[in-house]
């Protein structure tokens, strides 16, 4: 850009793009006496040839050079800021032997890095192991995420496999020591007391 009144030519340079927390670095043109910036908005500095910035929405700078005295040229440069959004593969404590645990690192993206070579948003888990993804939106911006999971095996439990029950009396059912439990008539108690022929 060219502006002032004697035709200097002076430049920020063109508009400019940045993704999410990212920082971009500006020159001016050299040779001038002074600089300076505004908005002093995310900027390392507000005099000087360079600055580094760091806008977390769009954002328009200004500035103003002096070459001598009276003599000055200005310009102005905006940034536009790409995002992504964040991706949390979840708060789990490992995985359970069996059923799959299904990572998910959610939608808005064009495209998904994991670490063992799968290129989709949805991963099902059955290992042990460390699992992390990148995923890039359309404007080039990245997010990503990593969860180490341990292997749990499934609870074992054993029931009194007696099959009697006299007529009058009950028997218990124990399903012994764990975290939560479901009865097939949707109990949750440790144990049942049944007085009846049936499958628990």
């Amino acid at each position: 850009m060219i502006v002032s009144q004697l035709n200097i030519p002076f430049s920020i340079g063109p508009g400019r793009s940045k993704c999410n927390n990212g920082t971009l670095h500006l020159v001016a043109t050299p040779g001038f006496l002074n600089y300076s910036w505004s908005l002093n908005y995310n900027i390392n500095t507000l005099p000087g040839q360079s600055v580094i910035v760091n806008p977390l929405v769009d954002t328009s700078y200004f500035l103003k050079a002096e070459l001598s005295a009276g003599r000055f040229a200005f310009d102005t440069v905006k940034i536009k800021v790409n995002l992504s959004s964040a991706i949390a593969l979840g708060a789990y404590a490992g995985v359970c032997k069996g059923p799959p645990l299904i990572l998910n690192a959610g939608n808005g993206f064009v495209n998904y890095t994991r670490s063992n070579g799968s290129t989709q948003g949805i991963l099902q888990v059955v290992n042990a192991g460390i699992y992390s993804v990148a995923a890039r939106t359309a404007q080039g911006c990245s997010s990503h995420d990593t969860i180490n999971l341990p292997l749990f095996e499934l609870p074992v439990v054993k029931l009194n496999k007696d099959t009697g029950i006299c007529e009058g009396s009950g028997r218990l059912l124990e399903a012994w020591r764990f975290a939560s439990y479901l009865w097939q008539d949707g109990s949750s108690t440790s144990a049942v007391n049944v007085k009846e022929p049936g499958i628990y």
